[in-house]
């Protein structure tokens, strides 16, 4: 009977817990996979969950002159799923560039052009009519001759090609007659998973990444003396490079000394590798969500490698640039300094993979072990941009998220990971800077939350909210709840979906079951509804030279509280408290005890946004 009643109990109090979770708006899609086991309310992946997976064998050689890249792949894709799958959806990236086709943002005129050119398609043994194939934008959908089912595998060949844009840097695309940065270049099977089924979006320029976990075995084929950086190990350095700069190479692997492979000095003789026309460069990497690439007859190469402990594999740690790029020079120790940090600091989890690339090209964009990023004038700016793409091997890349339904799952990590990076070694303001960026749309029309899919957003209020909005939530949530506890969940939110694809539900539940606290009164305001900061000081009164301040929280959106009380000689003293003051309340009042002559009272503080400034300030 005692048994019964305490069943009875926990059932209820589970109820009661799952009614109050409904407060967030839960999914129909999610709640359909909770039932199905795939996931579950305390934010670990479910007994029944899978991911599909593939393998690549690509092969691929550029014509520079033409600037057309031609490939050929094998895919081995194997369904893991529980139902039977009787077609494969697979994006064709480059019809981006393809005339008339949808895009968010702008091209240059002469990159428009055909995109994809497919030339062979064969799945499981059936030969496809390329001219009947099903292509609508980036995606293209054929059905399979026979059902592909639990733990069966298809295997798909293409063949295909497509001109690199020449004057347009999405991402990727030419950097000079000789340089090139290839990313979105194959034929790659999209995503299905337990939550939305096909992920069907097309690729219009602004959205980003959404991969499974693949094997790849890569060989590029380029002219001699192109040296060629990419995800993954190098596996034939010794085919490649020349005796000196393979020497070089070997002594990189080695040393936390930074080694010139190509030096200003290099260039003109231009001996890097061997002397034949064409040299293939064949690279490897496991269990990673892409594969991108630069390639170049002129840039500066430097290269390290970092170790955690003596038992730790070495890190490869590297940068390819141009000469006169002068902040480039120290890339490669801005690299080894936020890989350190990243792996013992925030979020304290060791670099997953073998080495990293930084390629100066263009913007700022994130690979798997290789990112494509453009100089920058000041320090502050090249640490801000390295670190920034360098962290996003955590997110999307190591936990594998949905950055086209849910950007603020990795951008707004990725700016507020490094904060304290930042300060350190830039003795910058990042949090200050993310504030002034976010007041410029907070509360307005385009203050839109986080939950809303990124697709359904335009670039504006896309970049608002993804990076700025977003990074801010994490750092006040940290500060509310405390960098041990803090760290101790995004740990946790690491470790159980590394290699999966958590959907926010599964970021919500998981920090919650670490830190033992439901969070509703902060995910609902900074995720879930349309909502703002705004504090007021409504009065100061004095009791035995104990000064009261009243703050009101006039907005719906929970930050820091800092009252600064300001003296006739000059003097303040600052009293702070968490957001989590506002857990319950709308008022809170602040006591600072002195018996100098107030003057004037100031609440909040330029690293603490506010959408009305001007009720901020009392004068006494």
């Amino acid at each position: 009977m005692k048994l019964s009643r305490l069943l009875l109990f926990i059932l209820i109090i589970s109820s009661f817990i799952i009614a109050q979770k409904k407060s967030i708006n839960y999914s129909h899609r999610f709640e359909r996979a909770v039932k199905q086991g795939t996931r579950t309310y305390n934010g670990h992946p479910g007994e029944n969950y899978w991911i599909n997976k593939a393998s690549y064998q690509i092969e691929a050689s550029i014509d520079v002159k033409t600037r057309t890249l031609h490939g050929s792949e094998k895919i081995i894709y194997k369904n893991n799923s529980d139902k039977p799958m009787k077609a494969l959806y697979v994006r064709l990236y480059q019809n981006f560039f393809q005339k008339g086709n949808a895009r968010d943002f702008q091209v240059y005129h002469n990159d428009v052009g055909e995109g994809v050119k497919l030339k062979k398609l064969i799945a499981n043994g059936k030969t496809y009519n390329i001219d009947s194939l099903w292509i609508r934008e980036t995606n293209m959908v054929f059905v399979l001759n026979e059902p592909v089912n639990y733990s069966e595998t298809a295997t798909v060949e293409i063949d295909w090609s497509f001109v690199i844009p020449e004057k347009t840097r999405i991402r990727m695309g030419t950097y000079d007659e000789s340089s090139f940065f290839v990313g979105y270049w194959y034929p790659q099977i999209a995503v299905i998973d337990d939550v939305h089924g096909w992920d069907r979006s097309s690729h219009k320029g602004v959205l980003e990444f959404y991969n499974d976990f693949n094997d790849f075995d890569v060989k590029i084929t380029l002219p001699k003396n192109f040296i060629t950086w990419g995800t993954g190990v190098l596996q034939n350095p010794r085919e490649v490079l020349s005796d000196k700069y393979y020497n070089r190479f070997q002594k990189s692997k080695f040393t936390d000394e930074i080694i010139s492979l190509i030096d200003s000095t290099d260039l003109a003789l231009k001996d890097f590798t061997p002397d034949k026309e064409k040299l293939t460069w064949h690279f490897k990497a496991e269990n990673v969500p892409d594969f991108a690439f630069g390639t170049s007859d002129h840039y500066l190469w430097d290269q390290s490698s970092l170790q955690f402990s003596p038992t730790d594999k070495r890190i490869m740690v590297g940068a390819a640039y141009k000469k006169d790029s002068k902040d480039f020079y120290g890339v490669t120790d801005i690299a080894k300094k936020t890989i350190n940090y990243l792996s013992t600091d925030l979020p304290g989890v060791k670099y997953p993979w073998p080495s990293m690339t930084v390629f100066n090209g263009s913007g700022g964009i994130e690979f798997p072990m290789i990112v494509n990023d453009g100089s920058f004038k000041s320090f502050a700016g090249t640490l801000e941009v390295t670190a920034h793409e360098i962290t996003h091997t955590y997110f999307p890349f190591y936990t594998g998220i949905n950055e086209t339904k849910y950007a603020f799952m990795d951008e707004g990590w990725a700016v507020m990971l490094i904060f304290e990076l930042q300060r350190k070694y830039a003795s910058s303001d990042p949090v200050a800077n993310t504030v002034k960026n976010y007041e410029k749309f907070a509360g307005t029309d385009n203050d839109i939350p986080l939950r809303v899919p990124s697709s359904a957003v335009s670039f504006i209020p896309y970049y608002r909210m993804v990076y700025n909005r977003a990074a801010l939530a994490y750092w006040f949530l940290m500060d509310a709840v405390g960098k041990p506890a803090f760290k101790a969940a995004i740990q946790e939110y690491i470790s159980r979906w590394k290699g999966k694809h958590p959907v926010p539900y599964d970021f919500y539940h998981t920090f919650e079951d670490v830190i033992g606290e439901n969070l509703d009164w902060f995910w609902k305001p900074w995720f879930f509804e349309f909502a703002a900061p705004d504090l007021e000081v409504e009065k100061i009164s004095n009791i035995r030279n104990t000064y009261i301040v009243k703050i009101n929280k006039l907005g719906k959106t929970p930050v820091p509280v800092r009252v600064e009380l300001f003296f006739d000689d000059g003097s303040s003293v600052t009293k702070y408290q968490s957001c989590s003051v506002w857990k319950d309340k709308s008022s809170v009042e602040v006591k600072i005890n002195s018996e100098k002559k107030p003057i004037k009272v100031v609440v909040g503080g330029k690293d603490i946004p506010d959408i009305n400034r001007k009720n901020n300030k009392l004068e006494i």
